[in-house]
């Protein structure tokens, strides 16, 4: 199927549209969807070609997945799961060039670059008293 109609069948309701109140923009929790904003755009359940970065278990590394256009139908495989522990940009623009993702590419290097420093453990200042 093409990406604008499933999208046209998406786009009212699905599992992982969210809503709040006092706002007029919907967001989105789907895999895939860098920007967690509910749009044809940022879709990836509708697009064929995405990318997505997620922190891992351990803490000190983060996880990038690529959705694979050639196994499309078949699920368990549409996706590679890659851990970045060392030139994690790099890599990501790299992967997002070769899948022809321009647009994309530092959209998800933004969202990787927050994941680290989030990551990163955070120094206490020692309380003296004077």
């Amino acid at each position: 199927m093409s990406s604008d109609l499933v999208w046209q069948v998406i786009r009212k309701n699905n599992a992982f549209k969210r809503r709040q109140r006092g706002i007029q923009k919907h967001f989105s929790v789907e895999k895939f969807n860098l920007r967690a904003v509910h749009s044809q755009r940022h879709s990836g359940l509708a697009s064929r070609k995405a990318l997505d970065v997620q922190p891992s278990s351990d803490g000190k590394s983060i996880l990038l997945s690529v959705k694979q256009p050639k196994n499309r139908f078949r699920p368990r495989i549409s996706t590679k799961t890659v851990s970045l522990k060392k030139k994690q940009m790099k890599s990501i623009s790299n992967a997002a060039k070769s899948l022809g993702l321009g647009k994309s590419a530092r959209t998800a290097q933004r969202r990787a670059a927050a994941l680290l420093r989030s990551q990163r453990p955070r120094v206490s200042k020692k309380k003296t008293d004077a």
